[in-house]
């Protein structure tokens, strides 16, 4: 099995993690199982103060129709058609205002 060259480094990034997002690029199966590697790893590397899992989203990228969204049971999103978002205006955030 291939070494994932930040793998050995994970505890250090998911240090004092209240959630994490993962992400993945639809068009190829090896970030699939990538994400998959990366979920087991933080599930197995860290917990919430209670001993829960951190919970965790999944974001699969170029998704670039509903059918191709709904083989994966999840919901489908698209800025370009503005399908399944809210009303609010999109606005690029200045990023030293962030969180």
């Amino acid at each position: 099995m291939r070494q994932d060259r930040y793998g050995v480094m994970t505890r250090v990034y998911y240090k004092d993690a209240h959630a994490a997002i993962i992400v993945l690029d639809s068009t190829r199966e090896r970030t699939i199982e990538g994400a998959l590697r990366w979920k087991s790893d933080l599930d197995q590397k860290v917990t919430l103060a209670d001993g829960s899992p951190v919970p965790a989203i999944l974001l699969a990228n170029k998704i670039i129709s509903t059918e191709q969204g709904g083989q994966y049971e999840i919901p489908y999103l698209s800025r370009e058609g503005n399908v399944n978002l809210d009303e609010q205006p999109h606005r690029r955030h200045d990023s030293r205002n962030c969180c």
